[in-house]
């Protein structure tokens, strides 16, 4: 009932957004589903999956007069109840005269007069919640190194002094046609985890825009209503990210990464692709015209493929769903890539766009998922111990066909394939079925007998085998963890340091003697859901912390 209040609410949003008419565009996103499609106002519904995300960042890329900048701040009036004044000091006018003093900080003139102190008076844009920065392509590369920074490490530095900023939701305006504008590198623009295009209203559009003179009837506070709070979001923030991927998701994002990243004669990290990309591809017989890897001369970042899991985590917590699957990917994948590649010239020119482009591979990507599947399933299955090592030698055939095939999966299943790994895996498996004092014996023997990288793969899939099997989770109110958690502090002492960082921190994690334990604060509103988890391979210390917990966080303390 909690989380539909606040879904609720943000329907709201989008819903006002469309009726007021405060952003006019008819574009629709349509999401399929199993029992039909889903279909919202495309741009301010990506929009609004930017705010849903946390510390999302987003770009609205178009023309001038497209309404971009007044979209970022009536959704943040609407989705923050922040009063547009406000709003308006936490928003950045680009131009190339602006100086890191009027965006950032300046030190207090008064302090360094009188008594020489270097006192740092911090712009209301570094403090605030709801940041906009106005053309961002018109920042000096010295000011874009600073947004960098905030973006990537949520902290600004000026003069010695460091400001964090962990919390926000920031949108940037860009004009492409802008000819006042500073190139933004790919690194830069990577940071931005979407950027959703705004096209010029159609005939039907201006028709609507024409009704409404805003010059007459200005946005007020008063006008513009509140719908939700910062603590009401960042409570989303953490419900969306709870949400799990699908396995199908999740080797979508694998494969997209792979088909986008890869080439077979060097390694697109260096460099090399943007100075002489179409040379290195000549001759190469995977460089076809359905190809991936011949259009792209950037690989993709970890970042991306971060990106492309939490904003479908939101835009499914959204929708209602329990878990991510595909389809929400790869609705959202175009907006989440196409500004953070370098592509051929040539396939460009093909496509007439660069977002066209990247849809058009994303599409070719999920039909190579359809040929990779059972292959991805076998990797996950050698990783267990469990996969048929007849499929090494299925990979080893299809690699001369697929690139992906052939630099990744089959030389990961051959590494799997390892006796000492499926001996000590089955070891594992058997013990923790049976739940015996041996488990510990095996983990001791894999960090004695297999090499560094097996040796990490064994350890995240003895955790991942772990918590499938013996976890129990526990769920309450956040009104109630308060009333409990002194009393937990005396029952686990062993877990203090990890009660007391949740005092300004919403996940903590802890594993001891064959135990992990886990609490995730979902916000800190009174209805907030507090979810505990706890599993691990060590059956009697385990099944006393489970029995522990379930008296405390009942209320009983027995």
């Amino acid at each position: 009932m909690f989380e539909k209040k606040l879904r609720d609410k943000v329907e709201n949003v989008i819903l006002t957004l469309d009726e007021r008419q405060y952003f006019v565009h008819d574009a629709e996103l349509v999401i399929e589903g199993e029992n039909g499609n889903v279909t919202f106002p495309k741009v301010t519904t990506l929009a609004v999956v930017n705010a849903l995300t946390a510390r999302g960042s987003a770009l609205l890329y178009g023309g001038y007069g497209g309404g971009k900048t007044q979209l970022t701040k009536i959704l943040g009036r609407l989705i923050t109840g922040q009063s547009l004044e406000n709003i308006e000091k936490g928003t950045v006018r680009a131009h190339p005269q602006l100086t890191e003093e009027k965006m950032v900080a300046r030190l207090d003139t008064g302090d360094l007069l009188d008594r020489g102190m270097e006192t740092v008076v911090w712009k209301y844009f570094v403090e605030s919640f709801w940041k906009v920065i106005d053309e961002v392509n018109r920042l000096s590369p010295h000011l874009q190194d600073i947004l960098f920074s905030l973006l990537g490490e949520g902290q600004v530095r000026y003069f010695g002094n460091v400001a964090m900023s962990k919390n926000f939701v920031l949108f940037g305006t860009i004009n492409p046609r802008d000819v006042g504008a500073f190139r933004m590198s790919l690194p830069f623009l990577d940071r931005f985890g979407m950027a959703i295009p705004v096209t010029m209203p159609s005939f039907n559009e201006s028709l609507r825009v024409l009704e409404f003179d805003e010059r007459l009837h200005e946005f007020t506070d008063e006008s513009v209503p509140t719908i939700l709070s910062p603590e009401e979001l960042k409570t989303i923030w953490e419900l969306s990210s709870r949400i799990p991927l699908k396995q199908s998701a999740q080797f979508f994002i694998s494969s997209l990464l792979k088909d986008f990243s890869l080439c077979i004669r060097v390694d697109k990290e260096t460099g090399e692709f943007l100075e002489r990309g179409e040379e290195i591809c000549k001759g190469c017989h995977f460089s076809t015209k359905s190809a991936i890897c011949n259009k792209i001369f950037t690989p993709l970042s970890v970042r991306a493929a971060k990106d492309l899991s939490r904003y479908s985590k939101a835009l499914s917590w959204l929708l209602g769903l329990e878990a991510v699957p595909t389809r929400v990917v790869a609705t959202l994948a175009p907006y989440i890539l196409w500004h953070r590649v370098s592509f051929s010239q040539r396939a460009v020119e093909e496509y007439s766009n660069r977002f066209d482009l990247t849809k058009e591979l994303i599409d070719r990507s999920l039909k190579n998922l359809s040929k990779r599947y059972n292959l991805f399933s076998e990797i996950r299955a050698l990783r267990r111990g469990e996969g048929d090592l007849k499929s090494i030698g299925l990979m080893r055939e299809q690699s001369t066909g697929d690139l992906v095939v052939r630099e990744d999966l089959y030389p990961t299943a051959k590494r799997l394939g390892n006796d000492t790994y499926r001996s000590l895996m089955k070891e594992f498996r058997e013990s923790l079925e049976s739940q015996d004092s041996e488990t510990k014996e095996v983990i001791e023997k894999a960090r004695s007998k297999l090499p560094l990288q097996l040796l990490s793969t064994f350890n995240e899939t003895v955790q991942e085998l772990t918590r499938e099997n013996t976890v129990e989770t526990f769920k309450i109110q956040f009104s109630q963890w308060k009333d409990r958690v002194d009393r937990l502090e005396e029952a686990f002492p062993r877990y203090e340091e990890a009660f007391s960082r949740l005092s300004s921190e919403n996940f903590v994690e802890v594993s001891k003697d064959g135990v992990h334990f886990t609490v995730h604060l979902n916000g800190r509103l009174d209805e907030s859901p507090v979810v505990v988890q706890v599993y691990g391979w060590d059956a009697r210390a385990l099944t006393e912390t489970k029995e522990k917990l379930s008296r405390l966080l009942k209320g009983s303390e027995g």
